[in-house]
């Protein structure tokens, strides 16, 4: 199939704008989002904003190029909500004479689940992720997280495991205190992997894995994906930007591990259609049930930290989705042969090096 062209990715982008500007309307008051009319989308070579909201008569909302092309779809949506919160001022909420991020326009965000920022050149979601804000103390720490975390390149493997040990009871440390202290702290939320109608199982178990050790906390949302072209279903996480970064990482690590390791084990064999499914989940058992174990001989603040969790973020979630459910799957039967290998391969699983995805996030048309 031939590589679709830059114009052609365009066309599938703005289909997605509308897709996404259909799905954040319903988190609109039923009222307003039945009153909300889908403007006009466009593209711009603007330098110095993401993007601008046009009142009548245009009734254009504009986002730039420059943002498609080098950041992630999540962080498009989220300056999609930006410019739609400036919709639903303007034309819900009657803020045509309030200052442009006035009272309107934030209780816009609240509906829409975005931080009302006031500015036109604002961070990306994944420039905060990624820590490319002012350098505070959660970027000193951060820093020396990263200079522990090098050391796990090391060939030594008892070596690596206790330079990464060092960097979790560090982070453990830091997270515990601020809890303690009742210092507020800024959450945010990134989507990972694809939007889909059905995700095999073994997708659930990796987003588990991440809420019961990483310090962040796990949603399926509703979502599109430029790439498939699809809307369909999403992981969301949620947490502080440096927890965030984490979790991130190791997604994306122990995916490619996953993939890796099957490629390796199902070579010359016929495993049947379950069998990669049926094998990944034998490797996440294992990994989760040796990060339980160290979990159990960790230190008070990892244990503490693990158990009880975070306050600040259990409110910043409950605010975001005041109706969230929660549902358990069914039972899965798997073969216990696949299962049991993938087992031992996930015992012995270490998540190495660095904090930074390797790839980072898939961009559109990449």
């Amino acid at each position: 199939m031939a590589r679709a062209t830059r114009a052609e990715w365009e066309q599938r982008f703005l289909a997605g704008l509308q897709e996404e500007w259909e799905i954040a309307r319903w988190q609109l008051p039923r009222e307003h989002a039945s009153a909300l009319r889908i403007p006009t989308f466009s593209l711009t070579d603007a330098e110095t904003t993401w993007g601008c909201w046009h009142g009548a008569p245009l009734r254009d909302l504009r986002l730039s190029r420059k943002l498609v092309w080098n950041h992630p779809w999540y962080a498009v949506v989220d300056v999609l909500r930006h410019e739609m919160a400036h919709q639903v001022a303007y034309e819900i909420l009657g803020g045509q004479n309030e200052p442009p991020h006035g009272p309107s326009f934030r209780q816009a965000c609240k509906w829409l689940r975005i931080a009302p920022r006031a500015t036109d050149s604002y961070p990306t979601l994944d420039q905060l992720v990624a820590g490319q804000e002012e350098i505070g103390e959660n970027d000193r720490i951060h820093l020396r997280v990263q200079k522990l975390l090098a050391l796990a390149e090391s060939p030594n493997r008892h070596e690596a495991e206790r330079a990464l040990a060092k960097a979790q009871e560090l982070m453990a440390r830091h997270n515990v205190d601020l809890i303690d202290r009742g210092t507020k702290r800024d959450y945010l939320s990134i989507r990972l992997g694809e939007a889909k109608k059905r995700h095999s199982r073994d997708v659930y178990i990796l987003a588990g894995i991440l809420g019961e050790f990483y310090l962040v906390r796990p949603i399926w949302i509703t979502g599109y994906d430029p790439q498939r072209g699809t809307a369909g279903k999403v992981l969301e996480i949620s947490g502080t930007a440096m927890n965030v970064r984490l979790a991130h990482y190791v997604y994306d690590f122990v995916r490619q591990y996953c993939d890796r390791e099957w490629r390796v084990f199902s070579f010359g064999r016929r495993l049947g259609s379950g069998g990669r499914r049926d094998f990944t989940i034998g490797i996440l058992s294992g990994f989760a049930d040796k990060l339980r174990q160290e979990t159990s001989h960790a230190s008070p603040q990892i244990r503490d930290l693990v158990q009880r969790g975070d306050p600040g973020l259990d409110h910043y979630l409950g605010e975001r989705y005041p109706r969230l459910r929660t549902r358990r799957g069914n039972r899965l039967s798997c073969r216990t042969d696949l299962l049991e290998a993938g087992e031992r391969l996930g015992r012995d699983l270490t998540v190495r090096p660095g904090v930074e995805s390797g790839q980072g996030p898939r961009l559109l048309g990449s």
